[in-house]
């Protein structure tokens, strides 16, 4: 086995850790539709919602707050409920996604930048993290694209203090 942690900030790339062969990986590629997670209709609605799972786009969403969620922060945004905020994506058993990118938000205009921190699990063992900082005080949304986030059995992402508005996905 070669290394194949991947790390992404900026246009740096690192590798480290250990994977499965290139053999391996490729057998778990499959053909990906493109959609938009808006965390929309029939998400659990107030601060903090009832408990549970969230489930859109093929995918399930969960978090570190014991899947207590805020919602409908400007924009339509949401967060865990508690900080600091992490959001663990799955999709169904024996599939894989992929991030195309993320929007965000500050959660009012003390929240200084934050590190939002990427980090999946791709098929095959591979693990890739991608940081992306959001500039302080901005009260209006941020995307950022998010190259190598595919091919994913799971991701993490830690919001810190942001909430979570759009993701482009393929799954």
């Amino acid at each position: 086995m070669r290394p194949t942690r991947t790390n992404v900030m900026g246009n740096r790339v690192e590798r480290t850790g250990q994977g499965d062969s290139d053999e391996r990986a490729e057998s778990c590629r499959r053909e990906l539709t493109v959609g938009r997670v808006l965390f929309g209709a029939g998400f659990p609605e107030g601060c903090p919602s009832e408990q549970g799972p969230w489930r859109e786009a093929g995918l399930s969403f969960t978090n570190n707050r014991g899947n207590r969620w805020c919602s409908r922060y400007d924009y339509g945004f949401i967060s865990s409920y508690g900080w600091p905020s992490q959001i663990k994506i799955n999709p169904g058993a024996d599939k894989t996604f992929a991030l195309l990118a993320i929007t965000v938000c500050h959660l009012n205009a003390v929240v200084r930048e934050q590190f939002m921190v990427l980090d999946g699990v791709q098929c095959g063992g591979t693990h890739v993290t991608i940081t992306r900082r959001t500039r302080a005080r901005l009260t209006t949304p941020q995307s950022f694209l998010t190259p190598g986030l595919d091919n994913l059995y799971s991701l993490t992402i830690s919001l810190g203090w942001l909430s979570l508005g759009e993701l482009v996905v393929a799954s």
